[in-house]
């Protein structure tokens, strides 16, 4: 990571709502055009990252939709599972009382602060939001 650029980890709703077909619902399409907005004009401010999660989960689903979505993110470092991600990602799993269904959400948590990357860029149930770490195994949201 650069020392002057600021680092960023998209996280897998990222390179999805950039490369979806336009929601007709109302919130899901603010939340693609913010998102289509960050990635053709602001992208290329951070040092972007991805990890084996979101390859993952990229690669899921309709083929042609995964296609886009895995074009999206070539060329990003990828940052590698580890058993201290994954160690992690079950303390987050198990104190946040996370689903198995939701599991991967804790994964890309605990790679952000592995990694200490500055923000983690996801789209939460209501908006999307830059986190930053505030301690070794917690994040503050950035409104």
């Amino acid at each position: 990571m650069e020392e002057d650029r600021k680092s960023v980890y998209a996280e897998s709703t990222i390179p999805s709502y950039a490369t979806a077909r336009p929601s007709t619902d109302i919130i899901a399409a603010a939340h693609q055009v913010l998102t289509r907005i960050f990635w053709e004009e602001h992208r290329h401010l951070y040092d972007l990252y991805v990890s084996e999660y979101v390859l993952e989960e990229c690669g899921r689903g309709d083929h042609e939709a995964a296609r886009k979505r895995m074009d999206l993110v070539a060329g990003i470092t990828i940052l590698p599972k580890t058993a201290e991600i994954e160690a992690l990602a079950a303390v987050y799993q198990k104190l946040l009382d996370v689903s198995n269904r939701a599991k991967t959400d804790c994964n890309h948590l605990a790679t952000c602060v592995i990694r200490r990357t500055d923000f983690g860029r996801r789209r939460s149930q209501r908006r999307t939001v830059l986190l930053r770490p505030c301690k070794e195994e917690a994040y503050e949201i950035l409104h």
